[in-house]
């Protein structure tokens, strides 16, 4: 695993056509973890999934997961 240092703004690319960007941070509590947001761009053939809809075994949520984003273009 490769663990890299990015600030709001700064993005990383990978294989020249996806590109993650960091949107937001969100700092906690001293010693205490933050939060991020992050911006995904990549065609529209890349799948793009949180870890924990791609542990989910039924298919039909994934589908319906994936359709509603197409329909908001990618956003969710």
């Amino acid at each position: 695993m490769l663990v890299i240092s990015r600030k709001v703004g700064q993005s990383i690319n990978l294989t020249g056509d996806i590109k993650i960007t960091v949107v937001q941070s969100q700092s906690g509590a001293p010693y205490q973890p933050g939060h991020i947001r992050i911006g995904i761009e990549a065609p529209r053939d890349i799948k793009i999934l949180r870890e924990e809809l791609n542990e989910v075994q039924n298919g039909s949520i994934i589908d319906g997961v994936l359709n509603a984003a197409e329909e908001s273009e990618g956003v969710f």
